[in-house]
């Protein structure tokens, strides 16, 4: 945990009223923010504090921005992970839970030269004469977290600079998952006209399916399978 003054290279952030759990069990109220990749902000009595995901079990907000209540749990990708990973909960039942990974991964890439070229040799260290960029690439991994099989990943979208990509980790885990209510979950993508490689469209099947199963609000009271 670190303790700075309200300002101090948290200027950008934005700050919404929720609690955090910490993993030794107390509990916190007041403002918190939290960007992907980031320590999340807890700001009370003119300090913030600073978290990292394994000194926190959970921690929720409702996000203004979005108008939506926001829960995210800290669950370790494999047991010999030191660090445990921030899933956000999209979706939770009795039995089952949709999470989402986010990752945001900057990489350093050589400017194209073919602008400049018009027919000219290019050398194959075209850097260190174009220079380099900054690309961003952002994973969005959806995870499915039961009591019998742990936490399953499900299918990932790749955000390459506006170019979405779709790789389905575990094609039938949905389909398995869903088991006597696949023909209506069917059914109501066809109506819906749903195309479950669009993140839009495959959140919608998510909310279908979960409330198939009687949805509970989500609260983060999870059980970490690890």
């Amino acid at each position: 945990m670190v303790l700075a003054l309200p300002g101090q290279n948290q200027h950008n952030s934005i700050y919404f009223q929720g609690k955090i759990i910490l993993s030794e069990g107390s509990q916190l109220d007041g403002l918190i923010s939290y960007e992907t990749g980031k320590q999340v902000l807890f700001q009370t009595s003119g300090l913030v504090q600073s978290f990292s995901s394994s000194e926190i079990e959970m921690f929720s907000f409702f996000d203004e921005s979005r108008n939506v209540h926001r829960t995210f749990i800290a669950i370790r990708l494999k047991e010999n992970h030191l660090q445990p990973e921030i899933f956000e909960v999209l979706r939770e039942a009795k039995d089952f839970a949709f999470l989402v990974h986010t990752q945001i991964l900057e990489q350093e890439k050589a400017i194209n030269p073919s602008r400049h070229s018009k027919g000219r040799y290019i050398p194959k260290n075209i850097s260190r004469i174009y220079g380099t960029r900054t690309s961003i690439r952002k994973e969005e991994t959806f995870y499915i977290l039961t009591q019998r099989s742990g936490l399953s990943p499900y299918v990932r979208f790749i955000d390459q600079e506006g170019k979405v990509d779709v790789q389905y980790l575990d094609k039938h885990l949905l389909e398995d998952l869903a088991g006597t209510s696949l023909n209506e979950l069917l059914n109501y993508e066809s109506k819906k006209d749903l195309k479950p490689k669009a993140k839009n469209d495959l959140v919608l099947l998510i909310n279908k399916f979960t409330n198939l199963y009687h949805a509970i609000p989500s609260k983060g009271e999870l059980i970490n399978p690890l």
